[in-house]
């Protein structure tokens, strides 16, 4: 991969830069909540059925971050974003709060 993309954009053309490279990331288990695996996460916290905090060990500068996440089953998962930390809430198709055994969350600024 040559890194270049392929954008108009002014920001950063090159992966891995600062503007474009995950501030965050985290793969956790929602069934039995735990972390697999993760860059900057200091800890999961569960917050009832289908609904997890990410909290960050070196928040972001700003509050104004995308957060991007899927499961291993076919749901819907929805994000809202805070200074310190992220949280994740996991819905079925019947739009019913559910947990979910793979869970894999991206934070980008």
């Amino acid at each position: 991969m040559s890194g270049l993309v392929g954008t108009s954009s002014s920001k950063s053309k090159i992966i891995g830069k600062s503007i474009d490279t995950a501030k965050a990331w985290c793969r956790f288990n929602g069934n039995v909540p735990s972390i697999s695996e993760d860059f900057n996460i200091t800890s999961l916290d569960d917050q009832g059925t289908g609904n997890y905090k990410l909290n960050f060990s070196d928040q972001p500068r700003t509050g104004n971050f995308c957060a991007v996440a899927c499961s291993s089953q076919s749901m819907e998962l929805l994000g809202t974003t805070a200074s310190a930390s992220v949280t994740i809430e996991i819905r079925n198709g019947s739009n019913s709060a559910s947990d979910t055994d793979k869970v894999s969350v991206a934070i980008f600024v």
